[in-house]
């Protein structure tokens, strides 16, 4: 009984490797907030979205990813300041793997997972990007990245 708790337990820490890369607690200097976004039309509209003028700052100094799992081709795009922004394809595994840790499946949606993992914000019907900054913003540890000067110009 001891063992299969053992390997059941291990089987669903394999399981939650994507998403537990961008951990504070994984590692300091790889913490990374992300939105994840499933469903085509979702995927579109936030695709959109990003493109809009400012939006990269915007996401840049909020240490954000955006994972696509839907779509031509699933992606993780995370962007930065400095070097702007890096594409990474998505394996079928890792697209269930991302579902898997933030307990959805089917439908239309996007989630705001926050350094710890946890999901911070549920959407359905669209993104309202400034609802995520506000949501973020009131963060702790976003408070200590504003005071630290991470801020658009």
């Amino acid at each position: 009984m001891l063992l299969k708790l053992i390997s059941l337990l291990l089987v669903n820490q394999a399981m939650s490797q994507y998403l537990s890369q961008y951990e504070y607690t994984r590692s300091w200097n790889s913490k990374r907030r992300v939105v994840v976004v499933h469903g085509d039309n979702m995927v579109e509209e936030v695709k959109e979205a990003v493109q809009a003028d400012g939006m990269n700052c915007q996401l840049s100094t909020r240490n954000m990813n955006i994972i696509y799992l839907s779509g031509d081709q699933p992606q993780d795009v995370a962007f930065y300041l400095d070097r702007g922004t890096e594409v990474r394809d998505l394996a079928r595994e890792d697209i269930e793997d991302v579902k898997g840790d933030v307990r959805r499946r089917s439908g239309e949606w996007a989630m705001l997972v926050g350094y710890d993992g946890g999901v911070k914000m549920v959407m359905e019907e669209k993104v309202e990007w400034e609802k995520v900054f506000n949501k973020i913003d009131r963060m702790p540890m976003r408070r200590r990245e504003i005071r630290s000067g991470a801020v658009c110009p």
